[in-house]
């Protein structure tokens, strides 16, 4: 079959991606979100100082993984810390993300729908956006999809070398960002209880254990702390729990923040912890908080979520060089709702909106048509390819709750393509070979 198509696609990602990247070549900061400069800062100590820490002999770093620093680290070495070199290999990693959604839609459906899918994931706003962006999402999403590609292989040939490379690649995504230590849980349960193998099973934990040990280890030995990443503990006490006190006792998210701190400093003062320690109960705290008012934080968590479904295109103005608020975007979600917050990323120029009308068509009605790939593909009998696919794509819909945003639907956009692209073929041929509506 000929492959001009594949490559078509290949040159119009591409062309899409640079096309973004040279439009902002004059102001880098368009590139930076307020999460960039953790990464880039911990990229610099890599290579000035060879520590992972946010000051020279300072503390060492727990929050952040050491995955996407690093790879910043190995381009800025080599580039005299170009931001442009960076974001050059992004896009370049971004373009064959589209070939592995190929990959992906042949494996599980046909050559057609692999096409469509590839089609639409090159013109996803939200991968092209993340591609230009100093963020881990655009490589974490092209690891999680070569993991999954390698299981599916496994799934359908049962060779072991597909199970452990797959694993060492899933390993290594949790560096990157790590919730990718939820999808090795996913794997795991999709070998015991589809594939019922407990050999295949305890053969990936021991591999993914390996991957993700010495960080854990290096962790203990730094900190005190036999965690991966501060992160989840994070999260529950300077955020979620706050956000839900604040709605409970109808207080400011600040105030509610200043009395978690007081009891924070309490303890510290009362028992002199180490710093893993001191992580161990800012977990509890937050936590504490999560168990005592289940339904609110269940219903906030939620409504946060929904953000994850939200045009990518919002953040277009931004890297156009229109002016955009991310920052306190989440607490006017949290308290105010959706249609607060999308104001007030805006700056309240709503009509910026109307621009991005058309793309938010095309989002709908990729949407739609994922819609129509879901009921036609996804049933209670599936094999272990289609559970590994679909509890993968509602771990990470369902993960983020009141941090809720576009570009934490990077990962799972492939999948969301692919059942689009099902959608798609299955619209063609019903509607337009079958009714001759091109006759």
């Amino acid at each position: 079959m000929s492959k001009r198509p594949l490559w078509i696609i290949l040159y119009v990602a591409l062309l899409l991606r640079a096309g973004l990247l040279v439009a902002g070549w004059h102001d880098p900061q368009r590139f930076f979100a307020p999460d960039s400069n953790d990464y880039d800062f911990l990229a610099m100590s890599l290579v000035e100082h060879g520590e992972f820490s946010r000051t020279p002999d300072g503390p060492a770093e727990l929050f952040r993984a050491p995955g996407y620093p690093l790879f910043l680290a190995c381009i800025y070495a080599g580039s005299n810390f170009s931001v442009y070199a960076v974001l050059i290999v992004q896009i370049l990693l971004d373009v064959g993300l589209c070939w592995l959604v190929y990959l992906l839609g042949v494996r599980l459906c046909s050559r057609r729908v692999g096409l469509w899918a590839a089609a639409l994931q090159a013109l996803s706003t939200v991968a092209i956006v993340s591609s230009v962006r100093i963020l881990s999402d655009s490589l974490f999403a092209f690891m999680l999809t070569a993991s999954i590609l390698l299981l599916l292989n496994h799934f359908k040939t049962l060779r072991w070398q597909p199970l452990l490379l797959g694993g060492i690649v899933a390993g290594c995504a949790c560096y990157v960002r790590p919730v990718g230590v939820f999808f090795g849980v996913i794997v795991l349960l999709v070998l015991l209880l589809r594939c019922r193998s407990v050999r295949r099973a305890v053969l990936f934990a021991v591999v993914f254990a390996a991957c993700i040990g010495p960080w854990i280890l290096r962790n203990y030995i730094v900190a005190d702390y036999p965690g991966f990443s501060t992160l989840s503990g994070e999260c529950m006490f300077k955020f979620q729990g706050p956000y839900v006190l604040a709605r409970v006792d109808g207080v400011s998210v600040e105030s509610a923040r200043s009395r978690l701190e007081a009891e924070l400093s309490e303890y510290k003062s009362a028992e002199d912890p180490t710093p893993g320690r001191m992580e161990f109960k800012r977990a509890s705290i937050g936590l504490r908080i999560l168990r005592e008012h289940p339904w609110t934080f269940f219903a906030m968590h939620l409504r946060g979520s929904l953000m994850v479904w939200v045009p990518g295109e919002v953040e277009l103005p931004a890297l156009l060089g229109a002016e955009a608020g991310e920052k306190g975007t989440v607490e006017v979600l949290s308290q105010k709702g959706l249609s607060s917050a999308v104001r007030y990323y805006l700056h309240g120029r709503m009509w910026i909106l109307w621009i991005l009308v058309p793309f938010m068509s095309v989002l709908l009605a990729r949407y739609a048509f994922s819609a129509v790939g879901v009921v036609r593909h996804v049933r209670f009998r599936m094999g272990p390819a289609g559970w590994l696919t679909v509890l993968t794509v509602l771990l990470f819909a369902i993960l983020p709750g009141v941090f809720g945003h576009p570009r934490f639907r990077v990962p799972i956009t492939p999948f969301l393509n692919l059942a689009a692209g099902v959608g798609v073929v299955w619209f063609i041929d019903r509607f337009v070979r079958r009714r001759g509506v091109f006759r």
